[in-house]
């Protein structure tokens, strides 16, 4: 019985039209029966059951396919294992004949790296390219167009095949095709017949004769292969720290002087001694006439599969990667700014499951009560303030830069989600980035995709992958895409994974851990503890315990000594009692016995000292730079705490320690001379310079206070940051003041005083010009401000009027953000708008604006492109 699916509404037909195919000859009629004619049946009929050839797509597309798969089988390349090893052999002499193997039949590259030990990954992806090259070069053979060319034995060389060259005939000279012949077999098979004339050297045969081999492809691409070993052991013997015009200058004087002469025996004559001198000039040559830029291609190569040591290259990303990861479970992320204290909670497959938002001074208290209970921490901060936070967690806690951020979803949540993504998988992390398009910067480079996409996969194969963990996470089929799994119906083709026979093993036992990470080691670190498999989260706690293994011993070494000591014995490590070190210079976290530095998944802390105090402390905070040895250049600052023998400066908010000072006053300011960074305390160190500077002339103003006077509707103090410039406060309300930064300059004996604004500068001739010109009207503009409808007293009232209305309709408010005086912000919708307040307008992304009237019919206008 057939149903016809209708509306609830009745008198409503709906009527679904069907392409209808209609074949001049037919078995069999559509209607049972009859031999009906197409327009002798209601159509109707057709458009409710159709024409009966609707789905032929289904059995043409099954056709098709079939097709397709006995195409492929026909065409599926012959490869042999022998003739594979034997042509990767051409480029790397010592290749394992099991690594090749295993990379022809399409095992996964960890598998033969971490399982069957034939190789490292460095060497298995220099394999993985010539099987690659061996794959193509045996498809290409199978063309028409190469049938003639037998003599070519490489991809490479096929790629430049030019069937125009033949052989010229020339008495006493050795025909090329000969000696393409020779140089595949390594042995002279054939010889030059008869002696050259001198003659010969001047005639225009010997230009044809040099131009002819030294565009012949087998012989270009012999040469090509110097290129890669000779590089090779240049950089193994000298180091990659030149340039790469020295290193290519360095490496083709090897070629010239060790590889050529090998290649130059099988040109030459036994006989004709005398004529070997022009065998050896025309052989020159020809080599001179190679193109020499194929050098930076063989350069990068060497560089991705990690011959060649590179920044940001498959070692450092996998390194990078490996070390990255924390501890499983759930994790919270948090980004302190000056001000505010950011906090995503994510469950164990990265989902958010809270967010929160806390005023970082006043707020100590509820965010050491939040993060109470928290097990994994992932800090980023743009201030100094992030170091009470981190000694206040009671456990593992991670720094990672904000640079890791790179996705910006979750608005003023996206650095703390983010940082807490990368750390508890840094695989579905980064597979997003490649998914997404997202350009990874390190190290202030880029990072080139199909590398990390490497990286991704030889660091995965170093833990069990978690199935049902990463297809749980909102990113887990980013990573699945990367390497290769594809959908089938509504499952998962899970070929690829069982290619990967590595990710199906539990674990490593200790002894493959070490060797993978053997693989990565940071050998060339000035840092000694990067040599090896460890990397410990507290280095003063380290250096502890390695002088207490010495103490134990009785033979207190030098600190290498004592490190290679504890690192090569770390089973007595384990049974240290740490309740017995007495070191009290060096604060012991709970959590941070010997496994944290020395188990898998503890070890990592973050990046280093250096990483973190060049992304929380600002690169600009030296006024005037100094070209001394040890000298950074000068700063002003106030002075934050002093004490008998040194105090503290405030530079541009950065913290600088000065010892052996001169007599100071607590919020005197002065010029501080700075010497060095301190990289784990995220200060500077500094001296004190004498001032010589002459009394500056706002000081002698009847406004003019030492400090900050609530009862006084304008003051001016003298800024913080320079003798020079002097800060003049407008009181708005109580406790909120616009500051307008004014620097005191000297021309032609006259004083004038300089106000620089975004849009333009100021100029006036004294300071009572600007408080009647510029801001006794300003605060006229901006008591008019609060008469706006909606206009709010607080940050909180505020939120509390737009949230009020939820999901019904959009709302709006204005408030003073105290957080940043001299602005007012407008919720509108989901967005929190800022606009600066100037003279007589305010400033929103370069548009002026009169009234806040105006600004919210522009909101309106835009939403939601604001």
């Amino acid at each position: 019985m057939n149903r016809v699916s209708c509306s609830s509404s009745e008198e409503e037909i709906i009527k679904r039209s069907r392409k209808i195919k209609v074949k001049e000859e037919s078995e069999s009629s559509l209607v049972e029966g009859g031999d009906y004619e197409y327009d002798q049946i209601d159509p109707l009929f057709y458009e409710i059951f159709g024409a009966g050839n609707e789905y032929n797509y289904i059995y043409e597309k099954e056709e098709t396919e079939k097709e397709e798969t006995e195409k492929e089988k026909a065409e599926e390349l012959i490869v042999d294992e022998f003739e594979c090893c034997e042509y990767v052999r051409k480029y790397i002499e010592n290749a394992d004949r099991n690594a090749v193997a295993c990379l022809l039949r399409g095992e996964a590259l960890e598998f033969v790296c971490f399982h069957m030990d034939a190789c490292t990954i460095t060497d298995g992806l220099n394999i993985l390219r010539f099987v690659n090259e061996y794959k193509e070069y045996c498809r290409m053979r199978r063309e028409e167009r190469f049938k003639n060319a037998s003599q070519y034995d490489t991809s490479r060389a096929l790629k430049m095949y030019n069937k125009k060259i033949e052989d010229i005939d020339i008495n006493g000279l050795l025909k090329v095709s000969h000696f393409i012949e020779n140089m595949r077999v390594s042995e002279r098979l054939y010889e030059p017949e008869g002696n050259l004339a001198e003659s010969f050297y001047k005639s225009n045969e010997y230009t044809d004769a040099a131009n002819q081999l030294g565009n012949h492809p087998v012989f270009v691409e012999h040469v090509h292969r110097f290129y890669e070993k000779a590089l090779l052991d240049y950089v193994t013997a000298h180091g990659n720290e030149k340039s790469i015009e020295r290193i290519k200058e360095g490496v083709l004087c090897d070629i010239r002087d060790i590889h050529l002469p090998m290649l130059e025996k099988l040109y030459m004559s036994d006989t004709d001694e005398v004529g070997n001198g022009i065998r050896r000039k025309l052989f020159r040559a020809a080599y001179d006439k190679i193109n020499m830029d194929y050098f930076n291609t063989v350069f990068r190569n060497l560089q991705k599969t990690g011959q060649i040591y590179s920044k940001n290259g498959i070692e450092e990303l996998t390194n990078m990667l490996i070390s990255l990861k924390g501890r499983p479970g759930e994790y919270y992320g948090l980004y302190c700014d000056r001000s505010t204290v950011y906090i995503v909670k994510v469950d164990e497959f990265s989902n958010i499951v809270d967010k929160r938002v806390f005023k970082s001074q006043a707020q100590r208290a509820e965010i050491c009560n939040y993060l109470e209970t928290a097990s994994n921490v992932v800090v980023a901060s743009n201030t100094t303030n992030v170091r009470w936070i981190v000694e206040a967690i009671r456990c593992p806690c991670y720094y990672l830069p904000k640079s890791f951020s790179y996705f910006k979803e979750n608005k003023e949540f996206s650095i703390p989600y983010n940082i807490a993504c990368a750390v508890q998988n840094p695989s579905l992390y980064f597979s997003r980035c490649i998914n997404e398009g997202v350009k990874v910067e390190l190290a202030n480079s880029f990072v080139e995709t199909d590398v990390l996409r490497q990286a991704i996969t030889v660091s995965t194969a170093t833990d069990k992958l978690d199935f049902k963990g990463t297809l749980d996470s909102p990113f887990g089929y980013t990573f699945f895409k990367l390497i290769g799994v594809s959908l089938v119906g509504i499952e998962f083709d899970f070929k690829k994974i069982r290619e990967l026979r590595n990710l199906e093993i539990d674990s490593f036992t200790p002894e493959e851990v070490n060797r993978i990470f053997t693989f990565f080691k940071v050998t060339d670190s000035p840092n000694k503890l990067d040599h090896y498999n460890i990397h410990p989260r507290n280095y003063s706690l380290f250096n502890v315990i390695s002088s207490c293994l010495a103490d134990i011993r009785g033979n207190k070494q030098n600190q290498e000594e004592m490190i290679d000591y504890m690192l090569n014995n770390l089973n007595e490590v384990y049974s240290l009692d740490f309740l017995n070190v007495n070191y009290p210079s060096t604060y012991i976290h709970p959590m941070s016995g010997m496994g944290m530095l020395v188990k898998r998944d503890h070890y990592f802390g973050g990046v280093n000292d250096k990483m973190v105090f060049e992304d929380i402390i600002p690169q600009n905070i030296v006024d005037r730079p100094s070209t001394e040895i040890g000298v950074l250049g000068e700063s002003t600052g106030v002075v934050l705490i002093k004490n008998d023998d040194w105090c503290i400066v405030d530079v541009h908010g950065v913290r600088v320690f000065v010892g052996r000072c001169d007599p100071v006053e607590v919020n005197q300011i002065v010029t501080v001379c700075l010497t060095e960074p301190t990289y784990s305390q995220l200060t500077y160190r500094g001296e004190l310079v004498p001032n010589q500077a002459k009394e500056v002339e706002f000081k002698k103003h009847r406004l003019f206070v030492d400090y900050p006077n609530n009862e006084m509707p304008i003051f001016i103090r003298q800024s913080r940051s320079s003798e020079y410039f002097c800060n003049v406060a407008l009181r708005v309300e109580r406790g909120l003041y616009f500051q307008y930064r004014m620097e005191e300059v000297e021309r032609n004996n006259e004083i004038f005083y300089v106000m620089k604004r975004p849009e333009k500068e100021y100029t006036f001739d004294n300071l009572d010009v600007f408080i009647e010109g510029y801001l006794k009207p300003m605060n006229r503009y901006v008591h008019k401000l609060t008469t706006f409808k909606y206009f709010k007293t607080s940050q909180a009232e505020a939120e509390e009027y737009v949230e009020a209305a939820g999901d019904r309709y959009r709302r709006y408010a204005c408030y003073f953000d105290r957080e940043s005086p001299g602005h007012v912000t407008m919720l509108f919708a989901e967005f929190r708008l800022t606009l600066r307040v100037e003279l007589n307008f305010m400033v929103y992304k370069k548009i002026l604006f009169g009234s806040l009237e105006e600004f919210s019919n522009y909101c309106k206008k835009m939403h939601p492109k604001l």
